[in-house]
């Protein structure tokens, strides 16, 4: 059996992610956050979810990959003008006979903020989970969506 080497510099970088979102948030998102979830901030932040983000001219979408998360785990809320994605991944039971030589994966909770542009109709976001994936669609209101011209002669 070949040995993995340990990165020590690795485990950094994902600190430093964690600890610069941490320090970009306003007072007011962390204390929300901190509210929302029952705990403090930096405990419930176990691991980060990656995500995809996409525009159209109708509205934003994002593609959250949540592998191994139950859709019941899984809480999507927006509240001044801020979408909050939290929810938990479950550690797998230790079961007897069985040799663990690595864990890579993360599991515990997570919890995402994105501050949200004015021009979402926020009573028809809509989230969906779809084989350890979680789509958000945030549609733009009516009045920021482009709107083409006619150029008539005169």
């Amino acid at each position: 059996m070949k040995l993995a080497h340990w990165n020590p510099l690795r485990e950094l970088e994902g600190i430093s992610e964690r600890l610069n979102r941490f320090l970009s948030r306003s007072k007011d998102q962390q204390n929300d956050a901190a509210q929302m979830s029952g705990q403090e901030l930096m405990t419930t932040a176990d691991w980060s979810p990656p995500v995809d983000v996409l525009e159209t001219d109708a509205g934003y979408f994002l593609k959250v990959e949540v592998p191994e998360v139950n859709k019941r785990d899984i809480r999507v809320t927006v509240d001044n003008g801020v979408l909050f994605l939290q929810g938990e991944r479950k550690e797998e039971p230790e079961h007897t006979g069985r040799r663990i030589h690595r864990l890579e994966r993360s599991y515990g909770r997570f919890l995402r903020s994105f501050t949200l542009p004015d021009a979402i109709e926020v009573a028809h976001v809509k989230a969906e989970f779809k084989e350890g994936m979680l789509y958000v669609h945030l549609p733009k209101s009516a009045q920021s969506q482009a709107k083409t011209i006619d150029v008539k002669a005169a």
